[in-house]
């Protein structure tokens, strides 16, 4: 398995936070995961191979895959897209902010009757 390459990174929710890559891939499928560690989100894009497809990896296919990491703790983030070995991303957000979740106010119980 090897990374798909990610060109474009958009935001679609701030809670739960929500992103949405663009790119391209040569295999099979691209298959996203992402993990929350700390003020760190990273998310991995895949270029996957199927097993006994009997066609190489030679097609450059594009891509637009929706993943959601949940709600978090209220903050500031940074979230990298496929980092190598060392830590280098393809794609780098830095600042991406967590608000607050807004609470749904209970309903007040109703008084005793007299």
């Amino acid at each position: 398995m090897r990374f798909a390459s990610v060109v474009k990174v958009k935001v679609l929710d701030d809670q739960p936070a929500t992103f949405r890559l663009v790119g391209s891939y040569t295999c099979d499928k691209v298959q996203v995961n992402s993990s929350v560690s700390g003020k760190d989100i990273t998310i991995y894009a895949y270029d996957v191979k199927n097993r006994y497809t009997g066609k190489g990896c030679d097609a450059s296919l594009g891509f637009r895959k929706d993943i959601s990491v949940g709600v978090l703790v209220p903050g500031t983030y940074t979230v990298l897209i496929n980092p190598d070995a060392n830590g280098k991303p393809q794609k780098k957000l830095n600042g991406f902010i967590a608000p607050l979740m807004p609470v749904t106010p209970t309903p007040a119980a109703p008084a005793p009757a007299p």
